[in-house]
């Protein structure tokens, strides 16, 4: 149980034979983060990311949250394999769940047993590990991912690592697909004002020449 450092995949020493699994998981994960940042579209985004990782890592749930800066709250916004809680679920932060905790301090936290963990807070009888990673962009908390197995530990320490580069992809997107959101819906307003205006002058324009 508790945290684990940064780290990348490519601190495995490049001389060294890889596990034949190893190279599976590194595989899969870089075919997602290829698909997972050509998706500008924010929902289909997130479900896509849940359904990869839990159809690639054999995970019972996978879900994302996102931060609502202005609640201090975290918002369920994509998962897989939860029937307790729906998108929309809030957890406030630093005060509900192994996503409030993770949110708060920006770091990773892994309970391979979470019958023994504080933090947990339970959706299927059937968990019995889950990690909690933060998707930061920058500086900036973006969310945070959690994907659960049906076996204590059921995530060896490798697995963490090429979880923790694939949310590292994850978050950039995130914000990608969210700014292109922002900016999608500022020139539909523009162009919905523009509209406008021309309507209102074409209205004050004489009908016909005096």
């Amino acid at each position: 149980m508790g945290t684990i450092p940064n780290a990348a995949v490519n601190e495995i020493h490049p001389t060294r034979a890889l596990p034949l699994d190893l190279v599976d998981d590194l595989q899969r994960v870089q075919k997602a983060a290829q698909r997972i940042t050509s998706i500008l579209d924010l929902d289909q985004l997130i479900d896509s990311v849940v359904n990869e990782v839990a159809d690639s890592f054999g995970c019972l749930e996978a879900s994302i949250y996102l931060h609502d800066e202005d609640r201090g709250e975290m918002v369920l916004t994509g998962v897989r394999g939860c029937s307790v809680h729906g998108k929309g679920h809030r957890l406030k932060i630093g005060r509900e769940g192994m996503v409030g905790y993770v949110a708060a301090n920006g770091q990773l936290r892994y309970a391979p047993d979470v019958r023994e963990d504080e933090y947990y807070i339970g959706c299927e009888e059937s968990t019995l590990s889950e990690v909690a990673i933060p998707l930061h962009a920058g500086s900036q908390l973006v969310g945070v991912f959690t994907a659960s197995h049906p076996e204590v530990d059921g995530f060896p320490r490798q697995q963490l690592r090429i979880l923790q580069a694939l949310c590292d992809h994850v978050a950039v997107a995130i914000h990608n697909a969210r700014r292109f959101q922002s900016e999608r819906a500022e020139s539909v307003a523009l162009q919905r004002e523009a509209q406008e205006a021309r309507v209102i002058q074409q209205a004050l324009l004489p009908k016909s020449s005096p």
